[in-house]
């Protein structure tokens, strides 16, 4: 059994973020897009997620393996 860490995303993340976004679009299950994506993409992607969404990745063994996005409620 793996031992999975979450935590909020940085920068330094963004090219292991890209791998698993991609993943995701070419294994069909994670993604409604069709074409891969490149770094300008997802740092734009990344910075557009900022403020009002937290990206949280799952890391094992120090690697982050799966992103999420939290979308912070406005009541």
């Amino acid at each position: 059994m793996r031992n999975s860490t979450v935590r909020r995303a940085t920068y330094a993340d963004v090219e292991d973020i890209l791998h698993i976004y991609n993943q995701g679009i070419e294994d069909r299950i994670a993604a409604l897009e069709e074409e891969t994506k490149d770094r300008p993409f997802i740092n734009n992607w990344f910075d557009e997620h900022q403020g009002r969404f937290a990206i949280l990745v799952a890391e094992n063994d120090g690697k982050p393996t799966d992103v999420m996005i939290m979308e912070k409620l406005l009541v």
